[in-house]
């Protein structure tokens, strides 16, 4: 014979189950180089550029031109100081995404090339 759970048990094991992907999510988001408490209030455009930026900066920096690397660590800085990131426009993402937009074309080409 199974058991059923009360109603009390399974709030507790619903709230549970919350917390544990609560804590899952941000240990991901931070591991992804997102501030957690920030998240939800900093708008998609800034975040979208600032994870580009990152991606770009790590992985594939021979691609940069010394200026537009010192483009991308700049935006990152701005984005990792609270009191820059509430005073940036969604429309500052815009020059980061088209430039990261510019070097995933390169690396899409160089992968054609390296293809054929």
């Amino acid at each position: 014979m199974e058991h059923k759970l009360t109603k009390p048990e399974l709030e507790q094991q619903i709230r549970r189950r919350e917390l544990s992907d609560c804590e899952y999510t941000d240990a991901w988001l931070e591991k992804q180089g997102y501030d957690v408490r920030t998240f939800n209030s900093t708008p998609i455009k800034l975040l979208q550029a600032y994870a580009q930026a990152v991606q770009i900066t790590q992985n594939h920096k021979h691609y940069l031109k010394s200026e537009q690397l010192k483009t991308f660590e700049e935006f990152i800085g701005k984005m990792k100081n609270s009191t820059y990131r509430k005073q940036l426009n969604p429309k500052a993402a815009l020059p980061i995404l088209n430039l990261a937009a510019k070097i995933n074309r390169q690396l899409f080409k160089a992968y054609r090339q390296a293809r054929k």
